[in-house]
């Protein structure tokens, strides 16, 4: 850090070397994310970078930089935790959106009924991401990002989420009622 602070263009790079590894796990550790961890570790060294000369010794450089990363990462929580919030309370504004203008309030009203009985009916698992994709029309990417896991992984949901319903439709057919009226398709 002295090499550094004395202007040696090389040694904070020889610092990111040494410590690298560990802090990339008390990021992991934090924010159970590699994506995540990875950009609060980037995060968090440019932190570091900038602000050395606050360095004050008290401490060995590794539990410093630990200390910086640890920060970075609880406020990458944070703010990830206050965005899942935000894209949540969407819903009810979405489900507004949908509506047309000049529409029957009663059918309003019975459209929001069968939309809220329809993801009702969809598996605990795959509703909050077919909320997310469906109804608030965020893209994959956007909700992978939301709920924190590969974009894959928000593919897979749509899908299991799209067979239970499609399975909750055959059964209505087949009992000759229609379970969700014809707003299911809202849904899709």
């Amino acid at each position: 850090m002295r090499a550094h602070l004395d202007g040696d263009p090389q040694s904070f790079n020889e610092l990111i070397r040494r410590h690298r590894t560990l802090l990339r796990i008390v990021a992991l550790r934090v924010l159970e994310n590699h994506y995540d961890a990875d950009d609060a570790v980037q995060d968090g060294l440019l932190r570091a970078f900038r602000s050395a000369h606050t360095y004050a010794g008290r401490s060995s450089v590794g539990a410093w930089l630990r200390t910086i990363i640890e920060n970075t990462a609880r406020t990458a929580a944070r703010n990830r935790q206050r965005d899942q919030r935000r894209v949540t309370e969407i819903s009810t504004s979405r489900l507004t959106e949908i509506e047309q203008v000049g529409a029957d309030p009663a059918e309003v009203v019975t459209d929001r009924a069968l939309i809220a009985a329809a993801l009702a009916q969809i598996p605990g698992p795959w509703r909050r991401t077919f909320e997310l994709v469906k109804v608030n029309g965020l893209s994959y990417a956007e909700a992978a990002e939301v709920l924190g896991v590969p974009i894959g992984t928000v593919r897979s949901r749509i899908n299991r989420a799209n067979a239970a319903r499609a399975q909750l439709r055959a059964r209505a057919r087949q009992d000759g009622g229609n379970l969700l009226g014809s707003s299911a398709s809202l849904l899709y």
